[in-house]
């Protein structure tokens, strides 16, 4: 159903559009992720985060929550330092309106039973938890899925004699 939003203005009126007071701003790409992997191997997913504040630098503490191994590490694979001494890794200083890569690497366990659910070792939800420095309320997660998939056979007849085959 369309709705003429225009037709309750009257004429001769005017729209007040109000800025948001200055502050952190926060935007990260993509906020999902998700990948197939093999048992003991590295998944490197990228994320960007951009600073849309108007405060000007800001850092951004980043978190990680995974029942696997987490690694997290700059665009260049430097692993992310605590560079304003609170104790948390960040993504070190953005500048209004500028960008970074984090890159999350998540490591699947070398042991893993695949095929056995959502709620088995043969899959992982990482969260990953970006926390403004300026404005410690303001935080965005990044959601990622993991999942060692179950070893696939095909085996069939052909036409010819009813021979099998095996497709791996």
């Amino acid at each position: 159903v369309a709705r003429d939003f225009c037709a309750r203005i009257n004429n001769n009126s005017a729209i007040r559009f109000i800025r948001p007071a200055p502050g952190a701003r926060l935007n990260l790409y993509p906020l999902a992720d998700g990948s197939f992997t093999t048992a003991g191997a590295a998944e490197v997913f990228r994320t960007s985060v951009r600073n849309l504040g108007d405060n000007g630098i800001d850092r951004f503490n980043v978190s990680a929550d995974s029942p696997w191994k987490v690694s997290l590490t700059s665009a260049g694979g430097i692993p992310l330092q605590d560079s304003n001494g609170d104790g948390t890794p960040d993504t070190g200083p953005v500048a209004a309106k500028g960008k970074t890569i984090v890159q999350i690497v998540v490591e699947a366990p070398p042991i893993v039973t695949a095929g056995l659910g959502p709620n088995s070792v043969d899959s992982a939800e990482t969260k990953v938890t970006f926390r403004s420095a300026l404005n410690p309320s303001l935080q965005r997660p990044v959601t990622i899925r993991t999942t060692v998939s179950a070893p696939f056979a095909q085996v069939f007849a052909d036409g010819y004699a009813y021979a099998p085959q095996i497709m791996l």
